[in-house]
Parts: C-alpha cells; sequence; structure tokens
C-alpha cells in the first residue's frame, strides 16, 4: 500500500464526507491528495459522480477491513479496539496509533471543535444499548 510523495500544503482543506467511514476516507485520501482533490465533490465532500462516491466507499471499507486484519496480527493487545473498529467501521482519535502501527504510517491529526461537540450530542442522545 503505497502513498505517493504529494502532500496537502497548508491551504488545502480536505472535506470527507461525513459518512462513519471518515477517518478511512482520510487515509485513502492521504495516498493521492492530487486525485482527491481533482474530484468534482458536494459541499459535505462526497464525489458527485455516483461510480466514483462507490469507488471511495468501496476503498474505504475495504481499508478498514484490511488494516483491522494487520493491526491483529501486529497488536493482539488490541483486539477488543480493533473488532470494535471492524464491525462500527468508524475509528476514535485514539485508535490511531494501532492504525498508524499496522499500516506502518505517521499520522498526525486534529478534529474540528464543531464536530467534536456534534459527534458528543449524538453520543449522548443515543447511550449505548446494555
Amino acid at each position: 500500500m503505497g502513498h505517493n510523495q504529494t502532500s496537502c500544503s497548508q491551504a488545502d482543506v480536505l472535506v470527507i464526507p461525513p459518512d462513519g467511514l471518515c477517518g478511512w476516507h482520510c487515509l485513502v485520501a492521504s495516498r493521492d491528495v492530487q486525485d482527491f482533490l481533482a474530484v468534482q465533490r458536494t459541499s459535505l465532500g462526497y464525489a458527485k459522480a455516483v461510480d466514483r462516491l462507490r469507488l471511495e466507499t468501496h476503498l474505504a471499507r475495504t481499508l478498514c477491513k484490511e488494516t483491522c486484519d494487520l493491526a491483529l496480527e501486529r497488536s493482539p493487545h488490541q483486539q477488543e479496539a480493533i473488532e470494535r473498529v471492524r464491525c462500527q467501521e468508524f475509528f476514535e482519535m485514539e485508535d490511531l496509533a494501532w492504525i498508524a502501527d499496522a499500516l506502518q504510517i505517521s499520522v498526525r491529526a486534529s478534529c474540528d471543535p464543531e464536530a467534536l461537540q456534534k459527534v458528543s450530542r449524538v453520543g449522548a442522545e443515543n447511550p449505548p444499548r446494555e
């Protein structure tokens, strides 16, 4: 899984679809930032072309499954977190350590405070089921 040498400048903003696969979309986009930026997108970051939208969703889901498989081999002590991510396809910031280790990449991530507030509200409105 090679990443090309293209990188973002401080001015590049990647708007990633808020579909629960957003972390995986970020990792896929990081493989070829210029390709990601060249795609026509909605204001929410979804590809406008249906075929491209399907492809991006497929790539994100595939990366999730492949990363979880690798992580179970490299970080078996994280099995509970890995299985949670495999089932939900969504990962938390604290999962980035084992994800980066599995993919053998370095990651620096931040989350917009507005997005964090929305996640907190959703969590409060939908408490976990027992």
